[in-house]
């Protein structure tokens, strides 16, 4: 942690598990004598109220969440809190774009097959998150249109976040759905340039109850929000069915396409003639492919060095 500059921070470890992780991070605060850096325990809850548990007692002007094995750039907290001070009084959230860095793929306790598998989710993944943090958000935010946030790298306004009710508890993706209530509000959001390194998920097996939860939310949000639009503008509308209506639907129809391409060219291999790719699968794989060359290029600054817990409250 670090407190520099005449800035002000209150870590609070927002933590709503009973399991072993609980006393081990007892053990962490234990260790740090600064007053400001405080245990929120809250048990039998799930993340939405343990956030709201951080968000009751914080004294800060803004506040931040990030997951524990997150590595926000070390200037990150600033830049936040001089975006909220220079800009418009509607800006009410910040999101840092996540970069995904190491994986299972670089331990050596993995054998040649592990790691090549693990690599290859590592891409997967990379790809995805280059094309929402590092185009498409921005691309929403200098439209002032509402966007989904992530679940971690966030920043608000501490008044802003508590007058509209903080994180909605039922929510499998409540970082995503505050993003709209703040529109409803007329607030506006903005996306940082300093990233925050993070760990892909090790294999499939680690990335698809993620994955299965982020679509759950995002079908809640959809039925929630598209069935009462008014409050949310035109813009507003139009993100929740591109970024996140498209998104799920594309979940749904990238197996078929992509078994009807394996089939395409497995036949065609069988009978000896060159395949003809559809339309379809053919623009598929320019997509994948353009999307994996811009992994690979923000692959290069995913080393970051700041160990950070889940809830910092700020004020400079």
């Amino acid at each position: 942690f670090f407190f520099k500059q005449k800035t002000a921070y209150e870590i609070k470890e927002c933590d709503w598990s009973s399991d072993v992780c609980s006393s081990d991070l007892a053990a962490v605060v234990r260790r740090f004598t600064d007053s400001r850096l405080i245990l929120v325990r809250v048990p039998a809850a799930g993340r939405a109220e343990a956030l709201n548990a951080g968000l009751a007692v914080a004294t800060g002007t803004y506040v931040a969440v990030f997951d524990p094995e997150n590595r926000p750039h070390p200037a990150q907290l600033l830049e936040a809190a001089e975006r909220f001070s220079t800009g418009p009084a509607t800006l009410a959230c910040l999101q840092s774009p996540i970069r995904l860095g190491l994986t299972g793929a670089d331990s050596t306790a993995l054998t040649p097959h592990q790691k090549s598998r693990a690599a290859f989710t590592g891409e997967q993944l990379r790809a995805e998150y280059s094309v929402l943090y590092e185009s498409t958000l921005p691309l929403l935010a200098a439209l002032k249109a509402p966007f989904p946030l992530g679940d971690s790298s966030c920043h608000f306004r501490a008044d802003v976040l508590r007058r509209i009710g903080g994180w909605a508890p039922g929510q499998a993706a409540e970082d995503a759905e505050i993003a709209y209530r703040f529109a409803r509000g007329g607030y506006i959001g903005g996306v940082l340039s300093l990233p925050t390194g993070r760990a892909a998920p090790a294999d499939v097996h680690a990335w698809l109850p993620q994955k299965t939860r982020w679509i759950k939310g995002h079908l809640q949000i959809l039925a929630g929000h598209l069935s009462r639009p008014r409050g949310l503008g035109r813009l507003g509308v139009l993100s929740l069915i591109v970024v996140l209506g498209l998104g799920v639907g594309a979940a749904i129809v990238q197996g078929p396409l992509l078994a009807l391409l394996a089939a395409t060219l497995f036949v065609a291999a069988l009978q000896g003639v060159t395949p003809v790719i559809p339309a379809p699968e053919a623009l598929l794989l320019a997509a994948l492919y353009l999307t994996a060359v811009r992994a690979r290029q923000d692959r290069k600054s995913t080393r970051l060095n700041l160990q950070s817990h889940s809830f910092i409250s700020y004020a400079v």
